[in-house]
């Protein structure tokens, strides 16, 4: 009997993971770059749209999944007519750009598109300042599910930079890919089209040895167990820039409070020019994200212990999409991964050149490692697998065991012109559960902001001046020349 037993539970196994597998591969034809005319919706861009990647409890805002792209212009904003036929002649061109997204049946649906529709100019604001709190008050409100989900507002700046500002839904493309696109309106000085530069393809591994795909396997299971371990770790400490661990460890409600602080552009040769001089290489994210926990650091400060503090953050790396045979109108994904990085040592350092140092190894342990590859597997194939209550519970988990999540979008490395205006700047900004610094490098310049609580951190008018005191500090102490300024 209890053998019968024992063979009737294993066959009910077989035939479970046998279903999950059949599941997969049909989910993996559809998915395909030949499975129909356009490139499908994949879950993960579903669930965005249902406003539902994280439990219900949270009370999760729409507008965390929007991608907030300002573009600025000193020499005035381009005409509106000019403008708007941008936006007909090629943004359109784009598949997504063009359809209303259903989700249910995780498709983009073709509409006739008036770009009136999707076009806002606001009056004239006194100053930089002022734009500021104007930003703050667009990317609070949501889109409009009924539409195409993107936006575009004008906003003229009496002594500042005119700003132009568009809102994408995430679902639409990751930060990469919203660079090419972005980069398609463009043109270059003389009026030619701007090259658009793809990301970085990842390195193609070269012929494995036995010995190499063993380590590589068991590597790829260490990773997973230390992914699965990130979720249920305990919490980090109590610090005065974090929300209360009895929030993160309760439901983590949405406060419906966000503040996007958007920082003065800095020089990308100060932060090289810091990379050269450290006592082993390091690289621009180590750079900055170290000044960024040394920031967090000073703001917090007698809640930081030097010996006991436990602090982590969020990193999101894309993979730039391979699908050669699809028009270039027609590659917007979301391939990207967000993995954990333990900062303890780093925001525990008392000096900036401790602190990158530590920052530094702990970004290298990642990058050697294959959870990168495991996370971007598990979020876009095997939680698709399982009930999304599943994944929701794991996402909420992820996001409360950390103080913040960090982008680095690369950009345009020469300065270019979108209807016949130079654009001198840009900022990408992106509301999020926890706060989120997101970073972007135009033309020398590194464009950097944080959107944060502002019921947390309340004096977040400061933080732009202890990130520029840390990374100053950092600079002088490892020797940057003084004719290379911040």
């Amino acid at each position: 009997m209890i053998v019968a037993s024992l063979l009737a539970w294993f066959d009910t196994c077989i035939g479970v993971l046998k279903a999950y597998w059949c599941r997969l591969v049909r989910r993996t034809k559809e998915g395909s770059q030949e499975g129909g005319p356009y490139l499908p919706m994949t879950w993960l861009e579903a669930h965005m749209l249902k406003n539902d990647a994280f439990p219900s409890y949270m009370h999760a805002s729409p507008i965390c999944y929007v991608i907030n792209s300002a573009i600025f212009f000193r020499d005035g904003l381009p005409s509106t007519d000019e403008v708007k036929t941008v936006l007909q002649d090629k943004l359109l061109k784009y598949h997504r750009f063009a359809s209303v997204a259903d989700p249910d049946n995780r498709s983009w649906n073709v509409v006739n598109v008036d770009v009136n529709d999707h076009f806002t100019q606001h009056d004239p604001v006194a100053d930089t300042k002022v734009l500021e709190d104007k930003i703050n008050e667009i990317i609070s409100l949501p889109l409009d599910p009924t539409r195409p989900l993107w936006e575009v507002h004008t906003i003229p700046v009496v002594k500042g930079e005119d700003c132009m500002l568009f809102r994408t839904h995430h679902s639409m493309a990751d930060g990469l890919s919203l660079v090419s696109v972005y980069q398609s309106l463009t043109t270059e000085a003389d009026g030619s089209p701007a090259k658009v530069v793809p990301g970085k393809a990842v390195k193609a591994h070269s012929k494995l040895t036995f010995e190499g795909l063993f380590l590589m396997a068991v590597d790829t299971l260490r990773s997973a167990l230390h992914i699965l371990y990130t979720v249920f770790q305990p919490l980090e400490s109590s610090f005065t820039f974090n929300t209360p661990r009895k929030h993160r460890g309760g439901d983590m409600r949405w406060s419906g409070s966000r503040r996007a602080v958007l920082f003065k552009p800095f020089s990308l040769e100060y932060v090289k020019a810091i990379t050269k001089r450290t006592p082993k290489k390091v690289t621009v994210n180590d750079v900055l994200l170290s000044a960024s926990v040394g920031a967090i650091r000073a703001y917090s400060g007698d809640t930081v212990n030097d010996t006991t503090t436990s602090m982590r953050t969020l990193l999101a790396l894309g993979f730039p999409a391979n699908l050669p045979n699809r028009p270039s109108t027609d590659r917007l994904t979301n391939t990207f991964s967000i993995n954990a990085c333990d900062l303890s040592k780093a925001i525990r350092a008392t000096d900036p050149v401790s602190r990158v140092m530590a920052t530094n190894r702990a970004m290298n342990r990642l990058k050697k490692s294959m959870e990168a590859f495991v996370e971007f597997w598990l979020m876009n194939v095997f939680f698709p697998l399982l009930p999304v209550q599943i994944y929701q519970y794991i996402a909420k988990r992820y996001f409360a065991n950390h103080t913040m999540l960090f982008s680095n979008v690369p950009g345009p490395a020469k300065s270019l012109y979108f209807a016949g205006k130079e654009v001198t700047g840009v900022q990408g900004i992106f509301l999020d559960a926890i706060s989120e610094v997101t970073l972007i490098s135009y033309n020398g310049k590194v464009y950097y902001n944080i959107a944060l609580d502002q019921t947390v951190v309340k004096d977040w008018p400061r933080f732009e001046h202890l990130f520029r005191q840390e990374l100053l500090e950092l600079g002088k102490t490892v020797g940057v020349p003084s004719d290379i300024a911040l």
